[in-house]
C-alpha cells in the first residue's frame, strides 16, 4: 500500500469511528442510559443538594469566548471566539476535536444544529448570518454553506428548527426565520423568510419552547419578553421589567425605568422562562400569568446591580445557572419563593465575565465559558 493510499485509508477509518461514536450516543440516549458524565459521581447538577465544582478546564481560543452550545450528542460542546475560530471539544477529555476559523472575527455567536446535519451557524458584528458544515475526521476543514443576509443590525443569537430552517435576533429589533431550502437567488437582496417585529431595541436572545418548534420566547434592551408563534409576525404576549415594580418605596411620579434583558431560557416545563438581566439580577418569569414567580437577586444592593449575561436550568428545572459579569456563576433554588441568597456561587477558574452557562438534554453536566478565554465543565 502506498503512503497516499494509507492515508487516504486512515481518514476513511476515522471517519467511521466517529459515525460508530455518534450512532452509539445517540442509542444511548433512546435507551436513557446514564451518561458517561455521572459515572465520577453518581449524581446530577439537578439535585439542589449536589455541590457544584469545576472538574475540566477547556482551553484553546487565543480571544474572547462569547458563546457555548452543547452538540446532539452531549458529550462535546462548540465555542465561538473572537480569535476568529469555532472550536469543537471532546468534553470528556477536555481537549479539542476540531477548529473552524470564521469569516469575520467579530462573532457574537455560534450555535449547533441538534439535529444529524452537522451544522453550525454564526452571527456578529457585520450584520451577517453564516451556516457552516461542521469539521469532521472525514472532512477536518469544514465548509462554508450559506451565506444569509437581511438583518440591518449585528446579528447577536439563533436556534435551528431542524429542516434547514433558522431563527435569529438581531440588533435592528427584529427576529428573523430562513428557510434554507428555499432561498431567494441574488445579490443584496433580503433573504428572510418570516420577520418578528414588536420590540422598541436590540432583541438579544431567543429560546424555542421544550418538545415543539412552533413557539419560542425574545428578550430585548427594551425591557421586555415577548412569546411567539411561528407564522404570526406580532407576539402572542408580552413580558416587560420595569425597576420601579422591582424596587420598594417608590415614590408617586416617579418614572418607569425599563432593564436590559441579556438572555432568556425556557424551563423544562414550558411555563418558566429564566430573565437574565443587565441591572437587576435574574428572574424566573410564567408565561401563564405574564409575571415574575421568582426574584433571584441577592441581599445587597451591589448583588442586584452586577450584570448577568446567561442562564440555564437543570434538567428537571429545578436549578437556575446564571453567569455574571463578576466572574462567577449563581446557582438559585427555583423552589424558594424569592430567594435571598444562591445556593452556590461558583467562581472556579474564571477571571473574567462568563458569557455562557449551558446544561445539555442529559442534565449531568453544566458547562460555562469566559471572556477569559477558557471553558469549565461543571459537575458534583
Amino acid at each position: 500500500m502506498t503512503k497516499p493510499e494509507l492515508k487516504a485509508k486512515i481518514k476513511e477509518v476515522k471517519a467511521e469511528i466517529e459515525d460508530l461514536a455518534m450512532a452509539v450516543n445517540k442509542k444511548l440516549k433512546e435507551n436513557t442510559v446514564a451518561s458517561p458524565f455521572a459515572e465520577d459521581t453518581g449524581t446530577q447538577p439537578g439535585c439542589a443538594s449536589a455541590k457544584l465544582k469545576a472538574k475540566r478546564t477547556l482551553r484553546g481560543h487565543f480571544g474572547k469566548i462569547v458563546s457555548m452550545t452543547w452538540m446532539p450528542d452531549d458529550l462535546r460542546t462548540l465555542t465561538a471566539s473572537q480569535d476568529g475560530n469555532v472550536i469543537i471539544w471532546d468534553c470528556l477529555e477536555a481537549r479539542k476535536k476540531f477548529l473552524m476559523p470564521l469569516k469575520s472575527a467579530w462573532v457574537m455567536f455560534a450555535e449547533a444544529s441538534q439535529d444529524d446535519k452537522n451544522m453550525c451557524a454564526s452571527g456578529g458584528l457585520d450584520n451577517v448570518c453564516t451556516v457552516w458544515q461542521l469539521p469532521t475526521a472525514a472532512d477536518p476543514a469544514g465548509k462554508l454553506l450559506f451565506s444569509l443576509e437581511g438583518h440591518e443590525g449585528y446579528v447577536c443569537n439563533g436556534r435551528f428548527l431542524g429542516d434547514n430552517k433558522l431563527l435569529t435576533t438581531s440588533g435592528d429589533n427584529s427576529a428573523s426565520l430562513w428557510d434554507m431550502n428555499a432561498l431567494p437567488e441574488g445579490k443584496d437582496i433580503d433573504m428572510r423568510g418570516f420577520i418578528f417585529e414588536g420590540h422598541d431595541k436590540d432583541v438579544t436572545s431567543c429560546d424555542f419552547k421544550p418538545g415543539a418548534f412552533k413557539e419560542f420566547v425574545t428578550s430585548s434592551a427594551d425591557g421586555s419578553m415577548m412569546t411567539w408563534a411561528i407564522g404570526q409576525k406580532t407576539p402572542t404576549s408580552t413580558m416587560r421589567l420595569y425597576q420601579a415594580d422591582l424596587d420598594a418605596g417608590m415614590k408617586r411620579g416617579q418614572t418607569k425605568t425599563l432593564i436590559d434583558v441579556n438572555k432568556v431560557k425556557y424551563q423544562s416545563n414550558g411555563f418558566g422562562i429564566g430573565v437574565a438581566t443587565e441591572a437587576m439580577g435574574s428572574f424566573l418569569y410564567d408565561v401563564r400569568t405574564l409575571g415574575a414567580a421568582n426574584t433571584f437577586v441577592g441581599s445587597s444592593a451591589e448583588s442586584k446591580s452586577i450584570p448577568k449575561y446567561s442562564c440555564a436550568f437543570s434538567k428537571s428545572g429545578r436549578l437556575m445557572f446564571v453567569g455574571t459579569e463578576d466572574n462567577t456563576i449563581e446557582v438559585w433554588d427555583t423552589f424558594k419563593p424569592d430567594a435571598g441568597s444562591t445556593l452556590q456561587s461558583l467562581t472556579m477558574n474564571h477571571d473574567n465575565r462568563i458569557t455562557e452557562v449551558c446544561v445539555p438534554t442529559t442534565g449531568c453536566v453544566c458547562a460555562s465559558a469566559s471572556w477569559d478565554t477558557t471553558g469549565s465543565i461543571i459537575q458534583p
